[in-house]
């Protein structure tokens, strides 16, 4: 009996392993950061013409492990550990990275492309998108409730046109591509 507990708990730690990673990776870039110079925004965000000037690259990825203040990567931690442990459960590991890094991605790119070519462009909120956006195709599949994630997607995209430095097409971009994914990893599960 004992035996049993125990592995049990040991299936339940390893769940959302990657989400984790994530997070972790965030929190010791942000710690890092708020003890050094405090520019890794500068140094490694979006920024259209670092990346087309310079050919770095880099920053479409390296910009979604970056973030401006405590209130950035309190929300966007807590938006990412909710429902990115959910999806990364369901999905599994390996697709979960997918996700989340197609997501990321399509928002880095949509701030390059549409953003102001001297504005720089930080934060894993284009994947957080991405992921409520996966969430939605799957849970709606599923017959999952997805009004909760209806309402947060609406507060965000509202506020994204009403509080300043706020990189919406970043978002909309992440959103985008997590609800091509979520459909086309949907599309594979059945």
């Amino acid at each position: 009996m004992q035996d049993a507990r125990s592995s049990v708990r040991r299936i339940k730690v390893r769940k959302a392993t990657v989400t984790r990673v994530i997070i972790g990776i965030c929190l010791a870039i942000f710690l890092l950061d708020s003890a050094g110079s405090g520019d890794l925004f500068v140094q490694f965000g979006v920024n259209q013409i670092a990346i087309t000037e310079f050919g770095e690259y880099y920053r479409l990825i390296t910009a979604m492990f970056i973030h401006g203040s405590i209130i950035h990567i309190a929300f966007n931690m807590l938006i990412l550990f909710q429902f990115g442990s959910a999806i990364e459960e369901f999905i599994g590991s390996a697709r979960f990275t997918l996700l989340y890094f197609a997501a990321g991605l399509g928002g880095s790119v949509a701030s390059f492309l549409f953003n102001n070519p001297f504005a720089f462009s930080v934060g894993a909120s284009g994947a957080i998108f991405g992921l409520m956006g996966a969430f939605l195709i799957i849970g709606r599949r599923m017959n999952y409730p997805t009004n909760q994630v209806l309402g947060l997607l609406a507060i965000n995209i509202v506020l994204g046109f009403v509080l300043p430095n706020i990189d919406w097409y970043g978002h909309f971009g992440g959103l985008v591509v997590g609800l091509a994914v979520g459909a086309g990893l949907n599309l594979q599960r059945r």
